[in-house]
């Protein structure tokens, strides 16, 4: 089913971004018996991010990351004191779209991958940025917590094409009370999305998502797909 974008759209990941958001590891993250060596991963990171973009990290408030003042960085690093479960900003995170040449940040719910794990704080993050005035006055939040949706579970050409899994977001713990037909036109009416394709499997050993679409294809442009393969 095609519908109206209502001038709304999801950007592809290769368009300019305004900043990156992280979510720095603390000791009850699942990084805590690996602590030194994750923050010595995530340091790397944000220091090549800042290299190209804004960069803003959420970390505890009893945890000092004061180190990154001695960094000469292209562009700015900026913490700010969130609680949070785990790391995986790219699943808790806002999803930012663009409505009628304008940015709205769009706050889904988020619940540990379908009640596997604690998101308590995780899922509060998006909506204590904005209570701390971290997002330019120009960029709107919109509230949508009503609906549980990772940003790994959907993959975007930025041209009004969303990919996504069922095995995810039709998974008992995630939006249940919704029909498949439902929540495409969710997908649509919040995103933008033109045309929604479907994936029906790709399950992995040892992945926690119920298979996110970011371990399985991905748009590299708005014409092509790679995807992984089974041999």
């Amino acid at each position: 089913m095609k519908i109206p974008t209502n001038n709304k759209r999801l950007p592809a990941e290769w368009e300019t971004q305004g900043f990156l958001q992280l979510t720095w590891p603390h000791s009850n993250s699942d990084w805590g018996e690996l602590l030194e060596d994750a923050v010595n991963c995530f340091t790397t990171i944000a220091l090549t991010v800042a290299q190209f973009q804004p960069l803003l990290i959420v970390a505890p408030a009893d945890m000092s990351l004061d180190y990154f003042n001695n960094y000469n960085t292209k562009y700015p690093i900026r913490i700010t004191p969130i609680p949070s479960n785990d790391v995986w900003a790219r699943d808790h995170g806002g999803i930012t779209i663009i409505n009628n040449n304008k940015l709205e940040v769009l706050d889904f719910n988020f619940n540990g991958w379908g009640l596997k794990y604690p998101a308590n704080f995780d899922n509060l993050i998006t909506t204590k940025f904005f209570h701390s005035n971290l997002f330019n006055e120009n960029i709107q939040y919109i509230n949508q917590l009503h609906f549980t949706l990772e940003g790994g579970s959907i993959e975007s050409n930025g041209d009004g094409i969303i990919l996504t899994n069922t095995q995810c977001l039709c998974s008992d713990n995630r939006n249940s009370w919704m029909t498949k037909s439902e929540i495409e036109r969710t997908l649509q009416t919040t995103l933008g999305a033109e045309k929604v394709l479907w994936l029906n499997h790709g399950y992995l050993a040892g992945d926690d998502t119920d298979s996110h679409i970011d371990t399985l294809a991905r748009f590299v442009n708005k014409d092509t797909i790679i995807y992984v393969q089974c041999t």
